[in-house]
């Protein structure tokens, strides 16, 4: 069962409605908003709330947190962003995560995020 551990959280604004996307991968627009992230990018944190378009969102940026994958996941596997702002094994993108544990498609598992996960705007 994925959990979180010693989450540091910052709050934004977001650019676009993410209510659905809750432990997704996200990113910071140039207005400093916070947007779904992008394939083979880096990113900002990973959202830990459901906000609409205007509200606040809980974005952790280091720790260990949950995290939506579409993909087979081994333990220890390093992940990429996916088309979305899912997770997936690690193929020509940055790494922004190591799995802290295995799982399908559509599940959510806990991952430890990298320090090397800065922004690309």
């Amino acid at each position: 069962m994925a959990t979180e551990q010693n989450l540091t959280n910052i709050s934004l604004l977001t650019g676009s409605d993410l209510s659905t996307k809750q432990y997704y991968a996200v990113s910071m627009n140039s207005s400093k908003q916070a947007v779904l992230a992008t394939a083979a990018k880096n990113c900002i944190g990973f959202l830990q709330n459901d906000p609409t378009s205007g509200q606040t969102a809980t974005v952790a940026v280091s720790g260990i947190t949950k995290a939506k994958i579409t993909d087979t996941i081994s333990i220890g596997a390093q992940l990429e962003i996916a088309s979305g702002g899912t997770l997936v094994n690690l193929a020509s993108g940055v790494a922004v995560a190591t799995a802290m544990e295995a799982g399908a498609t559509g599940n959510i598992i806990s991952v430890l995020m990298l320090p090397n996960n800065g922004l690309y705007a």
